[in-house]
């Protein structure tokens, strides 16, 4: 079964009830389930899930029956070697379910990776395609790479029947971003059907080199230890470092967090170490959006009013005064902010004084 993770800006001030989060399968586009107990903060993880792509609400649950506006999100759950899941299908006529990405994670250049596929009756087209250079790498066979049971017309033909199971076999190239595209033909309208399909991802995790030394006494064996894959992020506020994680990221420029920082993912910095390299953050967050946050720089006004201020004008340094439209401010580097939303009090670009503190 899969996790899905999503990430979003708290309000401010937190809401007294915490957050309702609803979720429902895009595809089956049935009820929402709503996520029990009501999450106090960001990211909310949500387990058990054995389809591929969501969909869902967040509200802020402000108490006495109000919600803050309803704020969406979409995600499709990549599929992980060792993973069996499934998807369903109940409209009429012909669908491609949202492209499914392949975590690859600790597969090494040249391992075969296997996707076994089991089909309902109806007709499904399941092809495997490399999204780095936009190409097909290997397709279900039957009839115009369709497979299923029909007698009746479509891509396929004047009718259809082949095996409901199979598998689909390529080489994996860590330099190539793989995703799964699964077509469902339309039913027979006389005799309506659903469709369902599920795969299952294996793959090869570690590679053993085996060498034997034979002499009148002892025999010698040598284990290779396995690759991991490793991919690379800068800073969305450069320091001109690369850093790593091993959670899978198929969108090439996705943005995610690790603690408070933010990174961007860049495919060209990938590596295959078996060793941890220099600067690894382990598990990141995506946040779901290719737009790094902008930085707010915190202030305080002259005199203070309790409040924290923000502008997008650097002060540089700690203490340092500016000028406002009406107000003197002073900068306070620990109240900084990243955020992909405008803060409360933000008050725009400010003049920088050649002097510290307030006046």
């Amino acid at each position: 079964m899969a996790t899905l993770t999503i990430s979003f800006t708290p309000a401010s001030p937190a809401p007294a009830n915490g957050y309702r989060v609803k979720y429902r399968s895009v595809v089956a586009a049935g009820d929402y389930t709503e996520v029990v107990p009501a999450p106090t903060s960001s990211p909310v993880v949500i387990t058990g899930l054995t389809g591929f792509a969501y969909e869902g609400t967040i509200e802020s649950n402000c108490g006495g029956g109000n919600f803050g506006a309803a704020q969406t999100f979409s995600a499709v759950v990549p599929l992980a070697c060792g993973e069996t899941r499934s998807e369903s299908y109940g409209g009429l006529f012909q669908y491609t379910f949202p492209l499914i990405p392949l975590n690859l994670v600790n597969a090494i250049d040249g391992n075969t990776i296997t996707l076994n596929y089991d089909v309902s009756v109806r007709p499904n087209k399941i092809v495997i395609k490399n999204i780095t250079d936009s190409v097909t790498v290997v397709s279900t066979g039957g009839t115009n790479g369709w497979v299923g049971q029909a007698n009746y017309s479509g891509p396929w033909g004047a009718s259809l029947s082949t095996s409901l199971s199979g598998s689909l076999v390529f080489t994996y190239n860590s330099a190539k971003t793989y995703v799964v595209e699964v077509e469902c033909g339309a039913t027979n309208l006389a005799n309506p059907a659903n469709d369902t399909f599920s795969l299952t991802l294996n793959c090869a995790t570690t590679t053993t080199t085996t060498t034997t030394t034979t002499t009148t006494s002892s025999t010698t064996t040598t284990t290779t230890a396995a690759n991991v894959q490793y991919y690379g992020l800068t800073k969305c506020v450069s320091d001109g470092n690369t850093y790593y994680t091993t959670t899978a990221i198929s969108t090439q420029g996705l943005v995610v967090t690790f603690g408070s920082t933010y990174y961007k993912y860049n495919s060209g910095l990938n590596i295959l170490s078996a060793t941890p390299p220099a600067n690894f953050v382990g598990n990141v967050t995506p946040t779901g959006s290719t737009t790094c946050p902008v930085t707010y720089y915190g202030l305080t006004k002259c005199p203070s009013d309790g409040f924290t201020w923000y502008t997008s004008t650097n002060p540089v340094s700690s203490g340092q005064r500016v000028q406002g439209s009406s107000f003197f401010y002073v900068h306070n580097p620990s109240l900084n902010l990243s955020s992909q939303t405008e803060p409360p009090r933000f008050i725009g670009p400010v003049t920088i004084i050649a002097a510290t503190g307030c006046p």
